[in-house]
């Protein structure tokens, strides 16, 4: 095979391809096949009258801008300008104004060709604008350039500029790298040398061309080794399963986020028992031993995505080998490797003959890597040389400078190091480290990775604030509604909670904000994370960009067919420091926790007549869902209501209900006395006759069984728990234990108000209530804050209140099923205290936050007993 030199050498090979097929795009009107001879012809057209346009004009050599979605026309216009001689300049249809000016300026470009719906961004500058989308015999149709096809192309020098690109903005204002026919040609012709395409494979290409990975390792080797090119109609999954199934594609280049939703969704639809434990053990099989079990268990399935398609390629950013696992237990090939758009892009690669799925890959053949580390470490920074490495970027000799070493290697930026087989190891990018106030170096993915471990955690990113770690989270709309949304802040500290006992402490979160937008990221996917300030100290109620809302015509028609104009005044009267939009969130922009949704639905209760159940605030993400719920709330008045199931657990026990309860009872007590060294004081302080309301801390599991043993027989049999839905009712056995023991479920992640109803209807018949008013245990053993449920169900009750403290379960059992060792357990019960007291003391604006502190004040006096 004859080495290629330039692009234009590519190019004429790319003309032996005849009337065989070459691209195959996809559209909204369908697929559209477009052979080696379409492209070539248009190409040449093409090039014939850029020339004869440049000698007409007079005008300089500068870069032509390509501005628009792949599709054969962008294709025959890239190979034109080629062919031409000229620069082609792929640029990013997501760049801001301010990013898009200055790449313009900088390049000189005078020329674009872009669609209709990007034109407008070039009406008022000194640009020639050529669409390549409508009618062809427009003016401005970039068929209008085309003149006789040209007979003796301009020959580019291998060392001319084939391309500028302009690097992804991850870490500040991109910078144009000018790529030459060598750069271009270096790295293909190694991608090629590791046999990883033919001219048998079609090759499905989603990603924007304008970056240098998917237009090397895609369009540059896909033309280079005779393969047949597919461009889906769009990125969502129907789309690319679509272009997948109907060209028949083989291969298939894209980027990680593309590959996790994948493997995310077929694990989704087909979850069970069956699928699970296959997939397990073909995975297990696959990293052990390399046999692929999956290429027939899972061959029913992957025919659904794509029957031909085997090999998914991987780049931009790294691929988390959990992903890859998983994909190939599935029964495909996963190749994924390295490079940066200053090296065009590829320096290292997992090949089909010579991977470690842990790594980047092996440096291509040619390409030299090494490792600049300090004495005594293994790693240091990745440095390159190489033919496909660039001599600098466009017009700033200051930041070239800065990237080469005094020896004329690319600094890379990124951290690594090479293991004795040569594959490298990436651990982070320099620009990204974190450096806290003691020192320590954090890599912010690895400590991501951990939190978005989590199912309502969609994104996160970290940064240092005063010296510790912050996070941005962006909440899971769909799991937080399926879960029950009304607490979610309390919902996220949880998941917080979580992710960081599975840290040192030094890389755990310490604090975060809620952002209900897409973290910006550039088209590969990677975090743009110079933009994360901003975000962080941006209020949660406006987005960068965004404007005061205003409400459409169609949101005001919506709130009028609602009925629904008086309580959207009211909601702006409620919210004056906030703009109101149908999408504004109550979480992310109002700021509302569990007692702002008490308060919230209380106040609807009152004013508007309107009672929202638990269910139907868990399912609140928008006002828009709100005015919904309301609706479907005031329909329900209208009829019957159907009586609450959750009553049936307060009812009048049954006989066998009550033997059972004795017989539960009697073994707590034996069990918490003998193993446990129970000890109670203050018995005495339980009113003998009447409903009170028991409240205390919670430190473990273990609580509720120890004031169930401790109470008498006659104070038990009238006293009743709440129970989490989640522990006490997850199955038959269960639900019988907790109606033994007068137990009723709560979901507290949907909010306190079956709490409180529950709970006053049992306070109201006489009876007692067991409350553990912070709303959840404890995790560091340590009491919270008490929430104010226990003073809506004093002012809602007039009952009494005796405040009791436990001591010992939480180094017996902390929070979770793990029994650490046995102990000394004691209760301590306080004097009761007054509700009308309480309620005469307590402001009135306020008064259920008040009452909450004084009993929390009243349990927190019992510690110096204990």
């Amino acid at each position: 095979m004859v080495r290629l030199k330039t692009l234009q050498d590519m190019f004429d090979r790319m003309c032996e391809r005849g009337a065989g097929p070459l691209v195959i795009a996809f559209t909204e009107d369908g697929q559209q096949v477009h052979s080696g001879e379409d492209i070539t012809e248009s190409a040449r057209r093409l090039a014939g009258g850029l020339v004869e346009r440049d000698i007409d004009t007079q005008a300089p050599m500068s870069p032509v801008a390509l501005m628009a979605p792949n599709s054969p026309q962008w294709f025959a216009c890239f190979w034109g300008v080629v062919l031409a001689g000229r620069t082609a300049m792929p640029l990013d249809r997501q760049m801001g104004e301010a990013e898009r000016q200055s790449c313009l300026e900088l390049s000189g470009c005078r020329m674009v060709f872009t669609t209709q719906e990007y034109a407008p961004w070039f009406a008022d500058k000194d640009i020639a604008v050529y669409l390549l989308d409508g009618d062809e015999d427009a003016p401005r149709s970039w068929r209008s350039l085309c003149s006789t096809p040209i007979a003796a192309p301009p020959r580019a020098a291998p060392d001319g500029v084939a391309c500028l690109l302009y690097t992804s903005g991850t870490t500040g204002n991109p910078k144009g790298v000018p790529l030459s026919h060598r750069n271009l040609v270096s790295n293909v012709e190694a991608v090629l040398a590791e046999g990883i395409a033919g001219d048998t494979d079609r090759i499905l290409l989603p990603l924007p061309l304008h970056h240098a990975y998917p237009l090397t390792v895609g369009l540059l080797a896909g033309v280079a080794c005779g393969a047949t090119l597919v461009f889906p109609a769009g990125l969502s999954g129907p789309q690319l399963v679509d272009a997948a199934t109907q060209s028949k594609a083989t291969m298939m280049v894209a980027v990680p986020r593309l590959y996790v939703s994948l493997l995310a969704g077929i694990r989704a639809r087909a979850d069970g028992t069956v699928f699970r434990a296959l997939f397990e053990l073909s995975k297990t099989v696959r990293r052990r031993w390399g046999v692929a079990l999956g290429t027939v268990l899972f061959g029913g399935l992957r025919h659904k995505i794509g029957p031909q398609l085997r090999v998914l390629v991987s780049g931009g950013a790294r691929l988390d080998p959990d992903v890859t696992w998983g994909l190939e237990a599935l029964g495909w090939t996963v190749l994924s490797g390295y490079g940066l758009t200053e090296t065009s892009p590829i320096v290292a690669f997992n090949t089909p003959h010579q991977r470690n799925i842990e790594s980047a890959g092996r440096p291509l053949p040619g390409v030299d890597v090494r490792i600049v580390a300090e004495p005594g470490k293994r790693s240091g920074e990745v440095q390159v040389r190489g033919p496909n490495v660039f001599t600098g970027y466009l017009d700033n000799p200051e930041a070239s400078r800065a990237s080469f070493s005094q020896d004329g290697w690319f600094r890379t930026g990124d951290v690594g190091y090479l293991d004795e087989e040569r594959f490298l190891h990436l651990i982070g990018r320099n620009s990204d480290l974190i450096v806290l106030a003691d020192g320590k170096n954090i890599i912010p993915e690895g400590v991501e990775k951990v939190y978005l471990q989590s199912p309502f955690i969609r994104e996160m990113a970290v940064l240092e604030r005063n010296g510790l770690l912050v996070g941005i989270l962006v909440p899971d709309d769909d799991a937080i509604r399926t879960y029950g949304a009304a607490r979610l802040q309390e919902l996220m500290r949880e998941e917080i909670d979580k992710g960081s006992a599975k840290l040192p402490s030094y890389r755990r979160v310490h604090g975060f904000v809620l952002w209900r937008e897409p973290l910006p990221r550039n088209t590969l996917g990677k975090l743009r994370r110079h933009l994360l300030s901003d975000i962080y100290e941006q209020p949660r109620h406006r987005a960068p960009s965004e404007q005061t809302p205003k409400l459409s015509e169609s949101d005001h028609q919506f709130i009028t067919e609602m009925k629904c104009e008086d309580i959207w005044a009211w909601l702006a009267t409620r919210f004056p420091d906030v703009p109101l939009s149908l999408d504004t969130s109550p979480q992310l922009d109002l700021d509302l926790d569990s007692l702002g949704w008490l308060n919230l639905s209380f106040d609807l209760d009152e004013r508007f007549a309107v009672r929202l159940d638990d269910e139907a605030l868990g399912r609140i993400t928008t006002l828009r869902h709100l005015l919904q719920e309301i609706i479907a709330a005031r329909r329900l008045t209208e009829t019957p209501q159907p009586s609450r199931q959750d009553d049936d657990w307060i009812s009048p026990q049954s006989n066998f209900d009550t033997r059972l309860g004795r017989f539960l009872h009697g073994l707590a007590r034996v069990l918490t006395t003998v193993f446990l060294r129970l000890r109670v004081q203050g018995l005495n302080n339980l009113p003998s006759h009447g409903p009170f309301i028991l409240a205390l801390n919670h430190v473990s599991y273990l609580d509720p069984v120890c004031v169930y043993g401790a109470l008498s027989r006659d104070v038990v049999e009238r006293t009743y728990f709440a129970g989490w839905t989640r522990i006490l009712f997850r199955n038959k056995f269960m639900r019988l234990i907790s109606r033994a023991t007068r137990t009723f479920p709560i979901n507290p992640d949907q909010g306190a108000g079956a709490a409180i109803t529950l709970g006053t209807a049992v306070i109201k018949r006489g009876d007692a209530l067991v409350l553990f008013p912070e709303g959840r245990v404890s995790p560091d053993g340590e009491m919270m804050n008490f929430q104010p449920g226990i003073g809506w169900l004093v002012a809602r009750t007039g009952a009494a209140v005796v405040p009791a403290y436990i001591s010992g379960t939480f180094e017996v059992m902390p929070r979770g099923w793990r029994l650490r060792r046995l102990g000394k357990v004691q209760l301590l019960i306080g004097a009761s205290l007054d509700a009308d007291r309480l309620l005469a003391e307590a402001p009135k604006d306020e008064p259920h936050h008040y009452i909450a502190q004084r009993v929390q004040d009243a349990v927190t006096a019992l510690v110096h007993h204990s």
